[in-house]
């Protein structure tokens, strides 16, 4: 049986509330119980069964074994601050676009980049109507022409930054709307944790999942390809090996584990990048904590 102490159980469902900013009546609406059952999973009188168990860990990020077994009392998010000049710094830390000189001589690499400048200008200023599926395409297939024909590394690296983007802008409803209320400052500090944070369960979760595991599949053998071109170079090796990690944190790789479990097995790789001196791996986590005050 997983659960070994529900003691530590409790705690850890409380901890994690009270991270998230939550009453337990909003626990408890949240994962279609009565709040007085909550009260008793967090006093240790009582375990939630799996299907609850499994509410809990995605409502809060969590896996089930980290909120059975693991400590959650040293989450807290009570210096958060999603702002947006916050968010946009901490994105181009976390996702970097990549250019150099000779790059720039590759007119395909430049319409591919001069074009992804404009969407960026265009998130920056809240202002993304213009931001059309055309000019989209044009990138992707700017790049693609670029290193297919040319071979600029530069468009490969940045072919990958463009996967991480559609991937979460797309088949991820819960991190669009986070950057939405980010972009248009819907909410800030401990507002911003308890209403977009917090995961809920929704209807086309399952259609969503299936969508981007097909969008995962469809793109996975270039992705392999612009991996090993990156590694192959001394001048973007780490950036072959970060993002390497960053894509079970994201959730663009498919194996046998679940989302949060790829999550954290990507968090500690790339734990061992930063100590290895990595520094794209650097920068993620001070990416990370330009999002505290």
């Amino acid at each position: 049986m997983m659960i070994s102490n529900d003691d530590n159980l409790g705690n850890n469902i409380r901890s994690l509330r009270k991270a998230y900013g939550e009453k337990q009546v909003e626990l408890a609406e949240g994962v279609h119980v009565s709040s007085s059952l909550v009260s008793e999973w967090e006093s240790g009188k009582k375990a939630p069964k799996r299907d609850s168990l499994e509410s809990i860990a995605f409502r809060y990020s969590v896996t089930v074994e980290q909120l059975v077994n693991g400590d959650c009392s040293g989450i807290d998010f009570s210096n958060i601050d999603f702002t947006k000049e916050n968010f946009i710094s901490a994105s181009e830390e976390i996702l970097p676009l990549i250019i150099s000189d000779k790059a720039l001589e590759d007119s395909y690499f430049k319409k591919g980049y001069d074009y992804t400048q404009l969407i960026m200008t265009a998130a920056r200023n809240g202002n993304t109507d213009g931001i059309t599926d055309s000019i989209v395409e044009r990138i992707v297939e700017a790049y693609t022409v670029s290193f297919e024909e040319l071979k600029t590394i530069e468009s490969a690296a940045n072919m990958i930054w463009w996967v991480f983007i559609l991937s979460a802008l797309i088949f991820d409803e819960h991190m669009a709307e986070m950057s939405e209320a980010v972009v248009y400052r819907k909410a800030s500090g401990k507002d911003f944790v308890k209403k977009y944070m917090v995961k809920n369960k929704r209807t086309n979760d399952v259609e969503n999942e299936s969508c981007k595991k097909s969008f995962i599949l469809e793109i996975q053998e270039d992705m392999v390809k612009y991996l090993r071109v990156l590694k192959k170079s001394p001048k973007y090796s780490n950036l072959a090996d970060y993002y390497s990690a960053l894509r079970y944190i994201a959730g663009i790789v498919i194996t046998d584990y679940g989302q949060e479990w790829n999550k954290n097995i990507g968090i500690e790789m790339m734990k061992s990048l930063k100590m290895l001196g990595n520094p794209y791996a650097l920068k993620f986590f001070r990416g990370a904590r330009k999002m505290y005050k």
